[in-house]
Formats: C-alpha cells, structure tokens, sequence
C-alpha cells in the first residue's frame, strides 16, 4: 500500500486550495441556482402558463434548507470549538 494517498482539499499545498466553509457554499449554490433558473425559464420555453404552486413549495423547502444545514454546520464546529471532532471525516481517521 502506497504510503502517501492524497486526498481532500489541504493533501498538498496548491493556490487552488480555498476555506472549506467558502467551498461548500460554492458548490451547494450551484443546485438551488440552477434549481430557481430552471422554474422560471422553463415555463417561458414551454409556452405554459406557470408552475403548478407545489412545485415552488418544494423549491422553497430545498432552498430553505440550505441555509439551516450551514447553521448546523457553524453550531457544531463551535460546539466542539473547531477542531472537527464530530464530523463523520474524521470517526474514521487514524
């Protein structure tokens, strides 16, 4: 077995290497962004009049969430005072 196995985002050092809070809000901003565009692009490209109101409640709920799962997120790393110690990353390491 290989002794050095590189992988996340601080395996080595790199200018691309950017703050894990900054990153996950990047990548989750693409689906509710796209998720939004899509609901009021594609009733225009249809030619329909507009979505139903379920689905801009379950819209609503997945957008919703994003900033609870971020509280969370911030409430646990203060919790156990920012070292990571309840993230399911770090039960496994050795």
């Amino acid at each position: 077995m290989v002794e050095w196995y590189p992988q996340g985002k601080t395996s080595v050092e790199s200018r691309f290497n950017i703050p894990g809070a900054i990153g996950w809000a990047t990548m989750e901003s693409v689906g509710f962004i796209t998720l939004l565009y899509i609901m009021v692009a594609l009733p225009r490209e249809l030619s329909i009049g507009a979505l139903p109101m379920g689905n801009w409640t379950m819209a609503g709920c997945f957008v919703r969430f994003l900033p609870f799962l971020s509280f969370l997120f911030f409430a646990m790393a203060v919790a156990d005072g920012g070292q990571g110690k309840r993230g399911h990353a770090n039960r496994y390491a050795r």
